[in-house]
């Protein structure tokens, strides 16, 4: 029984509580609701609170969806820390909504709303106003999306009491990625993003994140900054040799590369179209593997082959088959595992290319073969390995994994990448070490070689009574092949020799000072045309160095022209070539015969002996000719050597022209006699 003390008692009690609860829903610190499902609550000594939990989610879209005063209770309610696929809703794209509320202390600090990225795009409402979009909707073609968390700064408005914000977000997830990739919020609930508080601490968290995830990522941008050294570096070397091709295919291949990281890199960290940075990577990968074939080209000295054709025409399967993922034709496991198939027979054309060349003995291949194995092998894993997560068969193990995060981030790709960089560049650099020490060896020789046919090609000609000489001579290398002699024979009377070596270069003079010092002593001891010509055919065939075209001739003080050919051009005597029957060149047949024909020169005669490079000369296709040479045949030497050097200088030009002016006895004879004797001497000399 209820006394009336006790009574008394109660009603205090009652109206104690009463007042306590008016004044702690009255406390202008912190007021709540009771707490209800998709509601969070920041306690006024809380700088943030987490929104992990439970939002709700609807399906479709409807500008209604919005509206703060909107009725949601009916609306499913998912794990905010999970995408969309793994409760229920699997392999959805499209539109749907989520919301929840918040409660906010009373106050007048500066709010905000941090929310996890979401696929593919979202809009975030705050009491039906729109606050933050990250745009790409449908229609647009392209696709955007935010690898990031978001900071969202809430209205700035005077609160006296706490208040309840509904915060409703829109997402859009494109259906080219529902198979694979989940839709709406990605967040964790180890490490929950997504959080309410002071505007001040929600920017510092989300700078901490961005940095930290940034750095997470920063092996790309490492990666691209080493990839930009190796192709400075290729094209300085480049810059010092430019004869040699392999620097600079090196160099764009590796300039290609750092676009395609540069851009890698630059997916996160900002809001990225991802139909613009694929394309564009796409573009820059193709561009480096086709520097490669040529690099490889030039470097290993290779042709293209059907099987390279193949390769490059397989590698243009990519922007078809990402057009057709894009567009939502086929999957994008397809479109990674056809963009792996199309790289594999240009791989494969690598790898062989360098055991081929190894087994040739080719230092550089040998040591690039185990590095461009592995980064080929790990490229083509890391694809296929995205095409099977993505087709819903994901590898146990993560090779893109970082192995360590501190001071930067390295995964094994990356070391292998590392690893192809250092060894090419290591391998160009003793490349070009031993081509400097190649070309200073080559260069000396030369030096040499131009000493000595510097001696061997008379400077100053020598002059004879009655024989006026001029000389015109052009190498078309730092050396040339051709020759010729101009002395006085043991009988005393003007011995000329002219030739043409096979090939140019280095071992075309060294040749020709071989025939020099050879002429040089046969004239010791023999004045006979014909039998110089077969002491140097004995002499050459038995050296074997290839062959010579040479004529000889001796010119007695009287006019009397004795001349024997060896495959050589024929002479012009006045505009007109001399009738000599033809004979091999030097250094052919060891038993060759040599005819010598006599020709009785006149006082005013002039003789034009030259080399092919003469009528070899070209223009645009077109040969100077020997119609051209038989024109300027009457000129000086010098008239005839400049006229085929302008027209296009291809091999060495040598012209030598003789004007006989003869003594007082042979003009006497001339006056009496005006007739030429053209006639072959009855001796062949062998």
């Amino acid at each position: 029984m209820i006394t009336r003390r006790n009574r008394h008692m109660l009603l205090h009690l009652a109206l104690a509580m009463l007042a306590l609860g008016t004044a702690w829903a009255q406390d202008d610190d912190f007021s709540s609701p009771v707490k209800q499902p998709a509601t969070f609550i920041l306690k006024p000594d809380e700088p943030a609170a987490y929104l992990a939990g439970q939002w709700r989610f609807h399906p479709g879209d409807n500008a209604a969806f919005s509206d703060p005063g909107f009725d949601d209770t009916q609306w499913q309610l998912l794990d905010s820390t999970k995408s969309w696929s793994t409760q229920g809703f699997k392999e959805m794209g499209g539109f749907a909504w989520y919301r929840f509320r918040i409660v906010l202390p009373a106050g007048t600090k500066p709010m905000s709303i941090l929310l996890p990225d979401m696929r593919t795009s979202y809009q975030c409402f705050v009491d039906g106003k729109l606050l933050k979009s990250t745009s790409s909707f449908p229609p647009l073609p392209f696709v955007i999306y935010s690898p990031y968390p978001i900071a969202i700064d809430l209205p700035l408005e005077p609160r006296p009491h706490a208040s309840t914000l509904t915060i409703a977000i829109r997402v859009w997830h494109s259906p080219i990625w529902k198979s694979y990739v989940g839709g709406g919020p990605s967040d964790s609930k180890v490490n929950p993003i997504a959080r309410v508080g002071r505007a001040a601490e929600v920017h510092r968290f989300l700078n901490f994140y961005s940095a930290r995830s940034k750095h997470l990522y920063s092996d790309r941008l490492d990666l691209a900054g080493l990839t930009l050294l190796a192709c400075a570096i290729s094209f300085a070397l480049y810059f010092l040799r430019r004869s040699e091709k392999e620097y600079f295919w090196f160099g764009f291949a590796t300039l290609a590369n750092s676009v395609n990281l540069l851009l890698n890199y630059l997916e996160y960290g900002q809001i990225r179209s991802y139909t613009l940075f694929e394309f564009l990577g796409m573009a820059a990968a193709i561009v480096a593997r086709l520097a490669f074939v040529a690099f490889y080209q030039r470097l290993f000295g290779c042709n293209k082959s059907w099987f390279l054709r193949i390769a490059i025409a397989c590698l243009f399967i990519h922007p078809v088959v990402l057009t057709l993922g894009y567009s939502g034709q086929i999957p994008f496991g397809i479109e990674n595992l056809l963009q792996a198939v199309s790289r594999v027979p240009f791989e494969c054309w690598v790898v062989l290319l360098l055991i081929q060349r190894s087994r040739q003995k080719v230092i550089d291949a040998r040591l690039l073969l185990f590095p461009v194995s592995l980064v080929m092998s790990v490229r083509l894993f890391l694809t296929a390995a995205v095409a099977l997560r993505q087709l819903g068969h994901p590898l146990a193990f993560n090779i893109n994994k970082p192995l360590f995060t501190d001071p930067i981030a390295v995964s094994f790709p990356d070391l292998a990448e590392c690893f192809f960089l250092l060894a090419m560049l290591a391998i160009l650099i003793h490349r070009f070490a031993r081509s400097c020490g190649e070309r200073d060896r080559i260069a000396s020789e030369l030096e040499a070689a131009r000493a000595l046919q510097h001696v061997l090609i008379p400077d100053c000609l020598p002059s004879f009574p009655g024989l006026s000489i001029s000389a015109s001579y052009y190498p078309a290398q730092e050396v040339g092949g051709d020759f010729y002699q101009i002395f006085r024979s043991p009988s005393g009377e003007t011995l000329i020799i002219l030739g043409d070596v096979s090939g140019k270069g280095l071992r075309a003079a060294m040749t020709v000072s071989m025939i020099v010092g050879a002429v040089r002593a046969l004239s010791e001891t023999l004045d006979s045309p014909a039998s110089i010509l077969a002491g140097l055919n004995r002499q050459l065939c038995e050296r074997e160095w290839g062959f010579t075209t040479c004529l000889a001739l001796r010119i007695s003080a009287d006019g009397l022209l004795v001349v024997a050919n060896a495959g050589h051009l024929l002479p012009y005597r006045n505009g007109v070539e001399l009738n000599l029957d033809p004979a091999l060149p030097l250094g052919i047949a060891p038993g060759a015969t040599y005819t010598e024909f006599t020709v009785q020169l006149l006082p005013g005669d002039r003789l034009t002996l030259l080399t092919d490079g003469v009528p070899e000369a070209t223009r645009f296709r077109e040969l100077f000719g020997f119609a051209r040479t038989q024109e300027l045949s009457t000129q000086s030497a010098k008239s005839i050597a400049d006229a085929a050097r302008r027209y296009g200088q291809t091999d060495d030009i040598t012209v030598l022209s003789f004007d006989f002016e003869g003594t007082d006895a042979t003009r006497v004879r001339s006056g009496r006699h005006q007739s030429i004797v053209d006639q072959p001497l009855a001796m062949e000399v062998q």
